[in-house]
């Protein structure tokens, strides 16, 4: 009886009729379809993106993933964000209100599913010159004639704007925190008593030296690794070691299992490491992130990565094929769960090594980071949120402006000739602490107070 009945409604249903127009399929569409295309309309998409979804549609669960990721960057939606014909009217370009901060008028301008903050008198000035979009990977930053004439580029979301009216760097703040800071450093070294400086900021808040060699780690690392191992070889795999826990105390412990490859013994190294961190006693920095795959303790992952580079590293090779600071940045990142942070500082420490003392790009390449970036945002435009490190296009930026630094370090009212000389990596360091300085005058509360020295 449930079968007739069955095969009665089936049969009812009428047929629709072949042809290749709209009304011939439209009884076809699937239902999904129709969601898709409604949302589509609401939020404004093209008609090819339809067709897309259409293609789509009857995909399999690997190519529809591969159609999804295509459609994100024909919109400029972010790569994670999945399904986006679903979610059009979340990224419907919209025309925000006029926010004021600081009493200046400032325009929400979105790029492409992101808004960022842009002057007012940007908007009016450039018009439709405002590219609201990310940028095509092919796209090229404009001759240097005509970008002297409209100004340096500036980082704005994912878009890019033209500032007119940029002028000059204000380097006088940053150069006078440089001589301040280096100032007290000398100050101390001479046995004076505290507070070294006048400066309410310097007095209150931990910075590191202006040069990476004066800081204390770098003085324990240089004094027990580096300089011992400075013509060896093995001073590559110590160094990758070493900086991976960038910790004085554990440093101490590293020391003797580091002076050769023979003389790493793994089940020693994570039995005593253990044993400290079980202890409740640090055994990594807090200077930058470690990190480990997710759900893995960070010890014994540290440990493998190490005996990966123990087994896959030949340091000979190394030597032979990297001989510029920027060929040795992209070697050691290659390596599994190396940051481009903390690939740099390997690269910084091996600038004093017969691996890159003799470097072509000692002092032209440089890879900045987010500190960095916020610093020379301060000098260069007066915010912090000029550059993003990210962006390869503002790496470069950010290269040409510290470049430039670099060159006005030599002027003697600046930086005086007494003083141990810049490199490009100093300046690097400098924008960061100079970031931290800045945002402690603002009244921001910082990661580390200074406190006075017992009497």
């Amino acid at each position: 009886m449930t079968r007739a009945r069955t095969s009665l409604v089936l049969h009812s249903i009428p047929k629709t009729p072949r042809g290749r127009g709209q009304a011939a399929h439209q009884d076809n569409v699937h239902p999904q379809q129709r969601h898709d295309r409604r949302h589509q309309r609401r939020a404004g998409l093209p008609a090819r993106h339809a067709r897309r979804v259409r293609r789509r549609a009857h995909a399999p669960g690997g190519a529809r993933r591969q159609a999804d990721r295509r459609d994100h960057g024909r919109q400029g939606l972010p790569g994670q964000q999945a399904r986006p014909h679903l979610r059009g009217l979340r990224f419907r370009p919209e025309v925000p209100e006029v926010q004021f901060v600081g009493g200046a008028p400032v325009h929400p301008v979105v790029c492409r599913g992101r808004g960022a903050p842009v002057p007012a008198r940007l908007v009016e000035d450039l018009g439709t010159s405002v590219h609201a979009g990310r940028p095509r990977r092919n796209r090229r930053a404009p001759p240097d004639d005509l970008q002297a004439d409209r100004g340096p580029w500036i980082g704005v979301g994912r878009g890019r704007l033209r500032d007119r009216e940029g002028g000059g760097m204000n380097t006088n703040d940053y150069f006078a925190f440089l001589r301040e800071r280096y100032a007290i450093l000398l100050r101390r070294r001479a046995g004076e008593s505290w507070p070294w400086t006048d400066d309410p900021v310097l007095q209150a808040w931990r910075f590191t030296n202006v040069r990476r060699e004066d800081d204390r780690t770098t003085i324990a690392f240089r004094e027990t690794v580096r300089d011992p191992l400075r013509d060896d070889p093995h001073v590559l795999l110590a160094t990758i070691a070493w900086r991976w826990f960038n910790l004085i105390e554990t440093g101490e412990i590293l020391q003797p299992f580091l002076m050769s490859r023979e003389a790493w013994n793994r089940p020693q190294v994570e039995w005593i490491l253990k044993s400290r961190h079980d202890a409740g006693e640090r055994i990594f920095t807090g200077a930058f992130m470690v990190n480990s795959e997710q759900h893995r303790p960070k010890l014994p992952a540290i440990l493998d990565y190490i005996d990966w580079c123990y087994t896959h590293l030949d340091p000979e090779e190394v030597r032979r094929e990297c001989q510029s600071k920027e060929v040795m940045f992209h070697r050691i990142k290659a390596i599994p769960r190396q940051g481009e942070f903390s690939a740099y500082q390997v690269v910084v420490d091996l600038q004093y090594t017969h691996y890159l003392e003799g470097a072509p790009d000692l002092n032209t390449f440089t890879v900045a980071g987010p500190g960095c970036a916020r610093g020379l945002g301060y000098v260069v435009h007066d915010r912090p949120d000029a550059f993003r490190y990210q962006s390869r296009r503002d790496q470069r930026v950010m290269l040409e402006h510290m470049r430039d630094l670099l060159a006005a370090s030599r002027d003697p009212e600046r930086w005086p000739t007494d003083w141990p000389p810049f490199i490009l990596s100093d300046i690097e360091n400098g924008l960061c602490e100079f970031a931290k300085y800045r945002s402690a005058q603002g009244g921001k509360r910082q990661k580390r107070r200074y406190p006075p020295p017992a009497a």
